[in-house]
């Protein structure tokens, strides 16, 4: 005999299709910053706040340790690595003039051979 559905099986049939909704977008590469965090949501049963709170503070330790150390190693995933810009000149866009951009640092990622991300 068949049972009712309650509202428990409701909610889980929205939470697989929020995945499958979120897993096209994954593959598809249309995945922004809101999609990684509802998808951790959705994997732990926490809310979207505690999980943009979790993922902020990863990058921001992340952040700290690439300005003292130059890199920060995540396994299995990759290394974010420090990187210096050199000083160069270039155009300005309204006037056409010359203009000199001093030399700056940036954080670049470089996926691991095992990497999910190759």
């Amino acid at each position: 005999m068949k049972r009712a559905p309650t509202q428990a099986d409701a909610a889980k049939r929205a939470r697989d299709a929020r995945r499958a909704q979120l897993a096209a977008a994954f593959l598809k590469g249309e995945a922004g910053f809101g999609e990684v965090v509802k998808a951790i949501a959705l994997d732990h049963d926490i809310t979207q706040s505690e999980a943009r709170a979790i993922v902020q503070s990863f990058f921001r330790r992340a952040g700290v340790v690439v300005q003292r150390t130059g890199r920060f190693l995540v396994p299995g995933a990759g290394v974010f690595l420090a990187r210096t810009r050199k000083a160069r000149r270039i155009a300005n866009p309204i006037t056409h003039d010359l203009m000199k951009l001093p030399a700056s640092r940036t954080v670049g990622f470089r996926p691991t051979k095992e990497s999910v991300f190759r």
